[in-house]
C-alpha cells in the first residue's frame, strides 16, 4: 500500500515536469498585416518605435508564410551620381551677397528626380569666421526663380580662418538654381566653385514627428570643462534625426553638441552631432536645429557653453522604412519575436524607382497571432532555468506529501502491530 502510494506521487511529479521544460518559445511571436498596394512595384513601409524595437527578429511574408526579400531604406540603394554643371554665375547680388547660378547636365536617360537630393558642395573663401544663411531658387519653365521654401532654415559657416568646401542638400526639383549666401556674422564669404551630385539621403527627408517639449534636466558634472550639459529625455525610445533647441535670448553662435551617454563608466558616450546655434532677436536671426546621425533612443546629452540657458527642446524623427517588391493586391505581414525566415538572393543589387516617394507608404495594422511564426529553440539549460523555482517548488511540495503520507502509514503499521 505504502509502495503504491509513493509510485503514485512520482508519477504525479514526472507528470508536472515536462510542462516547465517548453523546448519552444512563442510566446513573442506576432505579425502585422500591410496594407494592400493598388499597383505592383517597389512599396516602402514605415516601422514604429515599437517594432525597430524588434529589428533583429523581423521579417517579411506573403499570406501563405513564404519569406518576402526587402532592403533597409539607406542612401547605399541609390548610387550617388554627379551632374555636369553649365552656365555657371558666380559673383554677388544688388544686396552684396555672394551669389551662384547654374544649370544642370544630366547623364544620358536621366531626368529631374531619378534621385531625391542634390548635394552641393560650395567652395568658399573668407578673411575671418563666419555664419550665413542658405537661400535656394529654382527656376520654372516660364524663367522666373521662386525661393524654395524648407523646412528650417540651412546655415553654412566656418569658425576658422580658412577656404574649404560647403555641403548644402537640396530637394532635386529643377534642372537650374540659384544660390545666395545671406550673413549673419562676420565677413562676406565668397563663392569660388561649386559641385553637384544626385543622391538620395533618407535623413534630408521631411521628418515623420516632431516630438515635445521633451523633458530636460541639468548635469551635475561634464567632463568639458566650460560648459554646461543637460540630458535630454524622450517620452519612449525613437529615431533621432535631429533636435530643435530653443536658447534663451540674446545667444550669438555658439557650437553645442549631442551624444548618446554610455551606461559604462569604462566607455566614452558616442558623438551624435555638432552644431551652431543662436539667438538674437534684435536682428531678426535664429538658428536652433541640430541634425545627428540617425540614432534609435530615448536618453541623449547636449554639451553647450556655461552661461547659455536652454528653454525647450524638440525632437524629430524618422522611422525606419523597408522597401519591398509588391504584386497589386496581394497581402503582405511583417513578422516579429521569433526566428528570422530569410528570402534567397540580395534585393539591393536591383535599382530603386523613384515613384516610391511619390505614393504614400504602405500602412502597417496591430499585432495579431502569428501561425508562420518561427518559435526560438532554447537549449536545455534554458528549457529548465526559467522554470526551475516553479519545478522545485512542485517537487517539494510533492515530496512533503509523499513523506507525510508515509509517516502516518508507518503510525498506522506501529498502532497494529502493539494492537
Amino acid at each position: 500500500m505504502m509502495r503504491q502510494h509513493f509510485t503514485k506521487s512520482m508519477v504525479v511529479c514526472l507528470a508536472v515536469w515536462p510542462n516547465g521544460c517548453e523546448s519552444e518559445d512563442h510566446s513573442m511571436l506576432a505579425r502585422r498585416e500591410l496594407g494592400v498596394v493598388s499597383a505592383s512595384g517597389w512599396a516602402r513601409v514605415k516601422i514604429p518605435p515599437e517594432v525597430s524595437q524588434q529589428r533583429d527578429s523581423l521579417w517579411l511574408s506573403d499570406e501563405n508564410g513564404t519569406p518576402v526579400p526587402f532592403v533597409e531604406e539607406r542612401e547605399g540603394l541609390w548610387r550617388p551620381q554627379r551632374l555636369g554643371v553649365i552656365d555657371l554665375l558666380l559673383g554677388i547680388d544688388d544686396q552684396g551677397r555672394p551669389t551662384a547660378e547654374f544649370g544642370l547636365k544630366s547623364p544620358e536617360g536621366w531626368k529631374i528626380r531619378d534621385r531625391e537630393h542634390l548635394e552641393l558642395a560650395l567652395s568658399v573663401i573668407a578673411t575671418g569666421p563666419w555664419v550665413a544663411r542658405v537661400d535656394v531658387a529654382q527656376q520654372r519653365h516660364d524663367g522666373v526663380f521662386v525661393t524654395s521654401q524648407a523646412s528650417a532654415p540651412m546655415f553654412v559657416y566656418e569658425l576658422g580662418n580658412q577656404a574649404r568646401d560647403l555641403d548644402v542638400v537640396l530637394p532635386w526639383d529643377a534642372d537650374r538654381y540659384r544660390v545666395t549666401l545671406s550673413p549673419t556674422q562676420g565677413p562676406v564669404p565668397k563663392i569660388t566653385a561649386i559641385a553637384v551630385t544626385a543622391s538620395t539621403v533618407p535623413e534630408a527627408l521631411e521628418p515623420d514627428a516632431r516630438i515635445g517639449p521633451i523633458t530636460l534636466r541639468t548635469l551635475a558634472t561634464t567632463n568639458d570643462r566650460g560648459r554646461q550639459g543637460y540630458e535630454l529625455e524622450l517620452p519612449g525610445p525613437d529615431r533621432v534625426v535631429a533636435f530643435d533647441l530653443t536658447l534663451r535670448a540674446p545667444v550669438a553662435p555658439v557650437v553645442a553638441g549631442v551624444r548618446r551617454p554610455s551606461h559604462d563608466p569604462q566607455r566614452r558616450p558616442v558623438e551624435l552631432g555638432s552644431g551652431l546655434l543662436w539667438n538674437l532677436p534684435a536682428l531678426q536671426h535664429q538658428s536652433e536645429r541640430i541634425t545627428i546621425a540617425p540614432t534609435f533612443g530615448q536618453h541623449f546629452e547636449l554639451s553647450l557653453p556655461e552661461g547659455v540657458v536652454l528653454t525647450a527642446a524638440h525632437a524629430l524623427v524618422h522611422r525606419e522604412a523597408l522597401l519591398f517588391p509588391a504584386e497589386a493586391e496581394a497581402r503582405y505581414y511583417i513578422h516579429t519575436g521569433g526566428r528570422v525566415v530569410t528570402a534567397p538572393g540580395d534585393l539591393a543589387t536591383l535599382p530603386v524607382s523613384r515613384l516610391v516617394y511619390e505614393r504614400s507608404p504602405v500602412t502597417l495594422g496591430d499585432p495579431e497571432p502569428d501561425p508562420h511564426g518561427r518559435p526560438h529553440v532554447l537549449d536545455a539549460g534554458q528549457r529548465t532555468r526559467p522554470w526551475l523555482p516553479y519545478v522545485i517548488g512542485v517537487l517539494v511540495v510533492v515530496l512533503g506529501v509523499v513523506a507525510f503520507s508515509l509517516l502516518r502509514a508507518s503510525a498506522r503499521l506501529s498502532s497494529s502491530s502493539r494492537d
